[in-house]
């Protein structure tokens, strides 16, 4: 299913927002030649009230083309993270945060995800709900290797009020050792790609199996860090 565009107005500021709710959505990065990509995410939720069960399965990373991408029946070549907890505990606070840990980075072919380590796996890492406008960050850094690739990355590890501007957001994700406030590097995890058998990672992606609460990306970009 397609994603949505929403406008909300933070701060006398209009951040026009990607929405996820039961879908997913790519864009090309336009970088024909690298060694390593940051996929970086500012970002938040809505609030459902409740802790959400079942597995809720968000994904974001690299893919191959504009079809058959992560959310879809049948996955061309994805590498990247998802989220593999069975629940994702909310804690009303404020501000109300749920806890998205363990994510897993790994890839995906078809429809075998291969989880290469765990990524973000322990308790308090955390995106915001949309109330107070408490913006986090996701980095994701996929280095190419022969024949392994390499993913780590940035995330918010706790729910301490905060928000993350856009220029704190375009000036960080720059930076290879970022130091973002209530953000810490993740596991590293690698393991075999071939982008000659399965098709070059030329796009970035995200998926969101839940028709609530929604997800909302304010800002994305992709950076050549080498």
């Amino acid at each position: 299913m397609p994603s949505t565009i929403l406008r909300r107005t933070i701060s006398a500021v209009v951040d026009q927002r990607i929405i996820l709710s039961l879908s997913n959505w790519c864009r090309p990065h336009g970088f024909t030649t690298w060694t390593k990509l940051r996929f970086a995410l500012r970002w938040c939720m809505r609030d459902s009230g409740a802790t959400l069960t079942g597995t809720p399965n968000f994904y974001a990373g690299f893919c191959s083309g504009e079809t058959n991408i992560i959310g879809d029946g049948s996955v061309t070549h994805f590498v990247g993270v998802k989220t593999t907890g069975t629940t994702w505990p909310r804690i009303a606070g404020p501000p109300t945060v749920y806890q998205l840990f363990p994510t897993q980075s790994g890839k995906v072919i078809a429809t075998t995800f291969t989880s290469w380590a765990s990524w973000l796996s322990v308790a308090g890492y955390t995106i915001t709900d949309v109330a107070g406008g408490n913006r986090g960050c996701w980095f994701i850094d996929v280095t190419k290797g022969s024949p392994n690739f390499t993913v780590n990355g940035y995330a918010r590890i706790n729910g301490t009020a905060g928000d993350i501007s856009e220029a704190t957001f375009l000036s960080e994700s720059e930076i290879d050792a970022a130091t973002l406030t209530n953000h810490a590097l993740g596991n590293s995890g690698s393991g075999a790609v071939s982008e000659g058998t399965n098709g070059a990672l030329d796009h970035v992606c995200m998926s969101w199996d839940r028709t609530t609460p929604e997800i909302e990306i304010s800002s994305h970009r992709v950076v050549r860090l080498a």
